[in-house]
């Protein structure tokens, strides 16, 4: 016979003592501290694949502005701030194609730089070594490094005026003008470029020509500072007076012809450089020597030979008197 098991009846009290466990191990459960931080996952992460040829390559620069393209640098000052009157000045350097250079007008002196475009970003100072940057400057070998400096001088700091005098001008001639030198570029002491010589400045309202000795340092990284050390200045009219020629006679207007006696008059040759002359001038014998070193101080040209292989004739026989005080050449 088969047995029916009987059937299970829960106690009243057991479904409160499961519920009171269970609520008490999920305490527990929360109030347990962690066994110890994560560990930190230093599995490399992978890297994007390099351009070809195995490096990065930067972005390369904006398109320069467009040779004399007058709307879109003046947009782009405006943009940095800046207004472009009508009257300002732009300069687009030849050798330096993604530099523009900005300039400001003034009636009596004409344009002054204000700033520089370099790769359409506005420098209004500090832009000498972005804008050197755009010909390597900086890695360039020693004879470009002076040619680049050069040229910079040339079409970017001397883009209003300024300009380097490259042979003497007739205002280094006078004898109370500086001596005229030439253009440099060389190595510093400090693998920089200095890049010196003469600059004529604008002449403004004034009649004149002036220049002024300046000296442009570039720093190895293009950083440039400029100093003038001497200037001067000749006036207009006296450039337009017609040129002295050179005289090859001593001037006797400044000798003494005084005598109370014939023995205070000598009587010289006036023109030291000719192949041929004769001592028929009169002088005081007291200025002989200031006489002689005015003969000696003249440069006379080159020799030119009698042509034929003739000879300098005869002299006449001067004598030095004193004819009413005054030294006079009596021949015979």
């Amino acid at each position: 016979m088969t047995i029916a098991p009987a059937p299970i009846t829960a106690s009243r009290d057991i479904l409160p003592d499961m519920l009171r466990a269970f609520v008490v191990a999920s305490l527990l459960v929360s109030c347990t501290p962690p066994a110890g931080p994560a560990p930190v996952d230093t599995t490399p992460t992978a890297t994007p694949p390099a351009a070809s040829g195995g490096a990065v390559r930067p972005d390369p620069p904006p398109a320069p502005f467009a040779r004399d393209d007058r709307p879109a640098v003046a947009a782009a000052l405006k943009a940095s701030g800046v207004e472009l009157d009508a009257s300002d000045c732009l300069v687009w350097p030849t050798s330096f194609p993604r530099v523009v250079v900005v300039g400001a007008f003034a009636h009596d002196r004409g344009c002054d730089r204000t700033g520089v475009f370099v790769d359409r970003r506005w420098y209004a100072s500090d832009g000498d070594a972005p804008a050197l940057a755009t010909r390597d400057f900086t890695a360039a070998r020693l004879a470009d490094k002076e040619a680049i400096a050069r040229a910079y001088v040339d079409e970017v700091v001397h883009a209003f005026g300024h300009q380097f005098v490259t042979e003497p001008a007739p205002a280094f001639g006078f004898p109370d003008s500086p001596k005229y030198a030439p253009v440099i570029a060389r190595e510093n002491k400090l693998g920089g470029v200095v890049v010196e010589g003469w600059e004529a400045v604008p002449p403004g309202m004034n009649d004149e020509s002036a220049y002024v000795l300046a000296t442009h340092r570039f720093a190895p990284d293009g950083a440039l500072t400029s100093e003038t050390k001497q200037q001067f200045a000749v006036d207009g009219d006296r450039l337009r007076q017609p040129p002295k020629l050179p005289s090859f006679t001593v001037d006797m207007s400044t000798f003494d012809l005084t005598c109370t006696r014939d023995a205070d008059c000598t009587t010289v040759r006036i023109n030291p450089c000719g192949p041929c002359g004769c001592s028929n001038t009169p002088l005081a014998t007291r200025d002989l020597a200031a006489f002689n070193a005015a003969a000696a101080a003249i440069a006379c040209p080159p020799l030119v030979p009698l042509p034929g292989g003739a000879g300098c004739g005869g002299c006449l026989g001067h004598r030095a008197r004193c004819d009413a005080g005054k030294c006079v050449a009596k021949s015979g």
